[in-house]
């Protein structure tokens, strides 16, 4: 329990400090296109995302897969097709639905929004 939430704690900390330096070290060299407020909201959004993606992963494809594995392959444990395309399509619906409200299509910064929400995905998903 205690070595679970250790690393839980560490992985959490390297993804956080991923996306920052991904954040700085791309964004920074375009003027006035990383401050936008929309992509600091994307970023908020996309750790929750992300977070939860995570989550679904493990649990939905990661632990069957496992289970799988460790029991040589016997019928009736594993992965399911459809669990596979459900976690995909849950992770796609929902980071479309982010990027398509009117407050990131008013301001123009659907780049910079989307850049953002990927980083922040990408960064809890690791």
């Amino acid at each position: 329990m205690v070595s679970e939430l250790v690393l839980f704690q560490l992985s959490s900390f390297c993804a956080l400090i991923g996306m920052t330096l991904g954040w700085r070290g791309v964004m920074t060299k375009f003027a006035g296109f990383y401050d936008l407020p929309t992509a600091w909201s994307q970023v908020f959004w996309g750790i929750v995302l992300g977070g939860v993606y995570a989550v679904m992963a493990d649990g939905l494809l990661f632990r069957p897969y496992f289970t799988t594995v460790a029991s040589n392959g016997t019928i009736g444990t594993g992965l399911n097709i459809f669990t596979l395309v459900f976690v995909a399509l849950i992770a796609s619906v929902f980071s479309h639905l982010l990027l398509r409200r009117s407050r990131v299509r008013k301001g123009g910064s659907q780049p910079s929004s989307g850049w953002a929400l990927g980083l922040a995905i990408g960064g809890m998903t690791a």
